[in-house]
């Protein structure tokens, strides 16, 4: 095997320099939607936090005017629980797709095309 690959090497050597040029340029591609997939995990995560720490304080808010003001049947205290519940609601929206996100392997097009070459390397 290896003096096969050392004679096509010798024999061809610009094959070694395509398939060379042909690896580099699809790590450039996986850095690329690796790079852009860590940048929406990075804004998907502050959404959730800042969408959870919103509903937390307005929740808070909205309990103690619940607390300290009287409730008749006239007043919109409705308003109370449905403002913080905008934010809980992107916090949950951002937590869901953000586990979706962790299913998806990086690298993964690299590492089928090396187990690809591999497997001709030993044919």
């Amino acid at each position: 095997m290896a003096h096969s690959f050392l004679r096509l090497v010798a024999a061809q050597p610009e094959l070694l320099a395509e398939h060379a040029l042909g690896y580099m340029q699809l790590a450039a591609e996986e850095m690329s939607c690796f790079l852009a997939h860590c940048r929406l995990r990075l804004w998907l995560t502050v959404g959730a936090v800042c969408g959870a720490t919103a509903a937390v304080v307005l929740a808070g808010v909205a309990l103690l005017l619940w607390a300290m003001l009287p409730i008749t049947p006239d007043s919109a205290a409705w308003l109370l629980w449905a403002v913080p519940t905008a934010p809980a609601l992107l916090a949950v929206a951002c937590a869901l797709r953000l586990r979706a996100m962790m299913q998806r392997r990086p690298w993964r097009a690299l590492q089928v095309q090396w187990a690809l070459d591999e497997a001709a390397w030993r044919a």
